[in-house]
């Protein structure tokens, strides 16, 4: 497939595969130390490169990516592809960290947490799966520290293969799924009237109502993720910021300024709420009752829980 997607996270940088990367990625394939756990092909020449590469930007149904280091190596270190695009599932695989100064950096562990997220948040796949062999160690750490689970073992030309998936709904949800409302003000000289109703303008039926006063500037009020609740903020007086963090360690700020508007914060995302005006109230809407053991307090634990 011909793409022009660029994905990046942390120290690396995912691209479509050109014909100047072709022959590094040869070299790669036909070293043997590299293709242990890959499919059996013969030695790749020059010519079999430039035809797998020109036939590969025809192919719809494969989407090749070069893998490039940005900090220190500034080059190509490897490949990795979706294929066997099928309704809202797709095979990630041909993972190849080719160059031996790129390894121990994390690169692998970053390449799949970054096509994971553009899979579900970009393209909304619902369904993520691959193949790995048990031997190889090394990768099969690196999809169960991303989330892949093991959903059946088999044998493949008598060594033992594991089938992994990744569904959607095992990550909840990420920053994009936390949303500004705007709520219908009327008003005369008589003043201003807000008006919000459960389960129409908020997004649930409303179990519990809190507000936060009196907090100092340099406060930082939440501080924890939530299995179970959503939440809607509104500063109906004065002004504060929630910062917003999810699986992904994606983060968002959003200053909330005026009574009508709300920030819908769905389960499983994590929140700060900071820098309060001396005139701040915060109110908050709740989709449940207060039950402690649904927080998630500490933010390593919170990343760790969801991977």
């Amino acid at each position: 497939m011909n793409h022009n997607v660029v994905i990046e996270k942390d120290s690396i940088m995912l691209r479509q595969i050109t014909i100047d990367d072709i022959e590094k990625l040869r070299i790669w394939r036909n070293n043997p130390n590299n293709c242990k756990y890959l499919s059996k092909i013969p030695y790749i020449s020059d010519i079999m490169q430039r035809n797998w590469f020109f036939s590969y930007l025809n192919n719809p149904d494969s989407m090749m990516f070069a893998i490039v280091e940005k900090n220190s190596l500034k080059r190509i270190v490897g490949s990795v592809c979706l294929y066997n695009f099928h309704e809202k599932s797709v095979e990630l695989g041909k993972l190849l960290i080719g160059d031996d100064e790129a390894h121990g950096k994390k690169i692998g562990y970053n390449t799949v947490l970054a096509l994971v997220e553009y899979c579900f948040i970009k393209l909304d796949i619902k369904r993520i799966f691959l193949t790995v062999f048990e031997d190889n160690k090394v990768a099969l750490k690196i999809y169960k520290d991303v989330g892949f689970k093991v959903v059946e073992k088999r044998l493949n030309n008598s060594m033992i293969e594991y089938l992994m998936e990744y569904i959607k709904r095992w990550i909840m949800n990420s920053i994009n799924d936390v949303k500004i409302i705007n709520f219908s003000e009327f008003g005369d000289d008589r003043g201003k009237l807000v008006i919000a109703e459960g389960d129409k303008d908020i997004p649930f039926d409303i179990k519990r109502v809190f507000y936060i006063y009196g907090s100092d500037k340099n406060v930082v009020r939440g501080k924890h993720a939530n299995k179970l609740s959503e939440f809607v903020l509104i500063n109906v007086s004065g002004t504060s910021k929630v910062k917003v963090i999810d699986k992904f360690n994606n983060e968002k700020i959003y200053e909330l300024n005026r009574p009508h508007m709300g920030l819908y914060i769905p389960q499983m995302i994590w929140k700060e709420m900071y820098d309060f005006s001396s005139d701040s109230v915060l109110l908050v809407l709740a989709s449940t009752h207060y039950d402690s053991s649904e927080y998630i307090r500490e933010l390593d634990d919170y990343l760790s829980v969801t991977r």
